[in-house]
């Protein structure tokens, strides 16, 4: 290797000795134990105190949450609503569909996500999720807390809380359909009184 111009030697050095550990763990990855079992490709993000995560094929885009518009009397998980990619889509917020309190951090993006036959929507979240794994055996005998939600022990012993969003999502609809009608009948006719 020739000398660089501008005596980085300990520069040089320090970047070689960081691609050949990067390489060693590459290397150790790709013959560890999970070559040998099933793995589901995960995007991890956190929810608040919970480290969450989903099917990392039905993520479509990471976007600034900022691109949103509110919309007024809109059900509580509803954000707003946005364009993405010439369709009007939902801004949800994960935290209220799970019945949790809130976040640690103000969201800063929304993860699109496409759902069953196709169907977009967008999700809050603290932060751009960071693509793992997880063991299919590690899913299989995960403790379920509810329809849709279930704990995953990975082996590093951290806990992640995978969602599976077509269930979370029917759930929301459900909830929905049941509310409409009160909101129809309940609501004034702009026309009384006159």
């Amino acid at each position: 290797m020739s000398k660089p111009a501008h005596g980085d030697d300990g520069m040089n050095e320090r970047v070689e000795r960081t691609l050949e550990e990067r390489a060693a763990r590459a290397a150790s990855v790709a013959s560890s134990p999970l070559d040998a079992e099933e793995v589901r490709a995960v995007a991890r993000f956190p929810i608040g105190a919970l480290v969450a995560a989903i099917d990392l094929r039905s993520l479509r885009a990471a976007i600034p949450l900022r691109r949103v518009t509110p919309v007024p009397l809109a059900p509580p998980p509803v954000i707003g609503i946005l364009r993405f990619q010439g369709t009007t889509l939902t801004a949800l917020s994960l935290a209220s569909l799970l019945g949790l309190g809130g976040m640690r951090r103000d969201p800063a993006v929304l993860l699109v996500i496409e759902i069953e036959g196709g169907r977009l929507l967008a999700l809050d979240a603290e932060e751009i999720p960071r693509a793992d794994t997880l063991r299919e055996s590690a899913i299989r005998s995960a403790i379920v807390h509810a329809e849709g939600l279930a704990d995953v022990t990975t082996e590093d012993l951290r806990v992640v809380r995978l969602l599976d969003l077509p269930i979370i999502v029917r759930r929301f609809d459900a909830m929905l359909a049941e509310t409409a009608p009160v909101a129809r009948v309940g609501a004034q006719d702009p026309t009384d009184g006159i």
